[in-house]
């Protein structure tokens, strides 16, 4: 049984070229016989979105490197989990267009595609398009995301955990969206070319996240507070902040880690003392053992026995205890924070460190301040002894 096409109003008017009837044809379905997304012909309507898309980790779930380096470590029993969201409809593909936007359910890590139905979060603003399109609000909400983001091994361990992260903070509360933060809108493009231009708002595709070093620096924050005396020593507060994402800080991959690294540094830039700390989860398995490996965790991790990542809107206080008299050698005190991509094989050029912010403070008033105060105070000690001699003397002229 052949295809049936029934052509929309604007064939009538001579506005439709022969790329767009392609792709009309390509699309339409008829019960029993869908015929799927051609992805390679979204790219002629929607040139915005697959420019930004085909350079997101979407786009390489599955060519990516560190994906594949890790695959290879993963038992073979393991992989097909992986797949599931690496190349969901086992297309060879990785995320595509039609991952998305051909899905109209989902449980767990698995979604349901109707083929040849395009779905998407807003409604169309005109009846002219080339292929029909089913308004799916979900793909607006975070548990669209969640079908990769939260996922639970055999032993009940949550090694993905983004998703209940972001419910039980603050912004789920208030409503707002993964893809608030992770597909920003811009009010200046559109997503569909000429001539079918529905909305001239672009979400982003790139789809930014702990990968992309500008989201993280604008995500955290790291403050150096003056020193203070305790105990014969000098001890420096710094705050770590999770300003604006939803989840945790790291979140994602189980190996992922802050490092908070501070430094006391003289007037000529040596370095006076070092210290740092790690901001990360720890996990072990059914023995208690500690394990570090990504593949490990994935398959023998039990539970988290210790969690020192920032959650939404936290803020971790750390305190560095100096012996005494170093911070007199010191002139700067300074933090830097580094994300820390743990275990996984990173491809050439990347590092496995990366910093993020830091600040520096300068110790030189707090220092003029505590010479200030000894002089006075020694000046203050020494008119005293001077009052009390003075006064004897006279107490001694009095009664001879």
């Amino acid at each position: 049984m052949g295809v049936r096409v029934s052509l929309p109003p604007w064939v009538l008017k001579g506005e439709v070229v022969m790329l767009s009837l392609l792709l009309w044809v390509s699309l339409a379905s008829t019960p029993g016989k869908a015929q799927g997304v051609d992805i390679s012909r979204c790219a002629s309507c929607h040139r915005a979105v697959w420019d930004i898309w085909k350079n997101s980790l979407h786009a390489q779930s599955l060519s990516d490197p560190v994906f594949q380096g890790v695959l290879k470590d993963t038992p073979e029993a393991l992989q097909a989990t992986c797949m599931t969201c690496h190349d969901p409809r086992g297309e060879g593909k990785g995320i595509t267009c039609a991952v998305c936007h051909e899905s109209v359910s989902w449980e767990g890590n698995r979604f349901r595609w109707e083929k040849g139905l395009i779905h998407g979060p807003f409604a169309p603003t005109s009846d002219t398009l080339p292929h029909p399109v089913q308004v799916n609000p979900s793909m607006a909400r975070a548990e669209f995301c969640a079908t990769c983001h939260q996922y639970t091994n055999t032993r009940g361990l949550a090694v993905f955990d983004t998703y209940q992260e972001w419910k039980q903070g603050p912004y789920a509360v208030e409503g707002t969206q993964c893809q608030n933060c992770h597909m920003p809108e811009n009010p200046l493009r559109s997503p569909v070319d000429p001539p079918y231009q529905t909305r001239l708002t672009l979400t982003d595709h790139s789809f930014l996240g702990g990968h992309t070093v500008s989201q993280v620096r604008k995500t955290l924050s790291v403050t150096v507070f003056p020193p203070r005396d305790s105990a014969g020593r000098t001890i420096f507060r710094v705050d770590v902040a999770n300003r604006e994402a939803g989840h945790a800080v790291p979140t994602g991959l189980p190996t992922r880690r802050l490092r908070v690294l501070f430094l006391l540094t003289g007037s000529d830039g040596k370095e006076v003392y070092r210290d740092s700390v790690i901001l990360q989860r720890v996990i072990v398995d059914a023995e208690g053992k500690r394990l570090s490996r990504f593949v490990d965790i994935l398959e023998r991790g039990v539970r988290v026995v210790e969690d020192g990542r920032i959650p939404p809107r936290g803020v971790r206080h750390l305190a560095f205890q100096i012996p005494d008299g170093l911070t007199r050698k010191a002139q700067f005190a300074e933090a830097r924070i580094y994300y820390d991509f743990g275990d996984l094989p990173m491809p050439g050029g990347m590092k496995q460190l990366v910093l993020v912010t830091a600040e520096r403070l300068d110790l030189s008033p707090f220092q003029r301040s505590l010479w200030m105060m000894l002089f006075w105070g020694l000046l203050g000690l020494g008119i005293l002894f001077l009052l009390l001699g003075w006064m004897k003397r006279r107490r001694k002229e009095a009664n001879p």
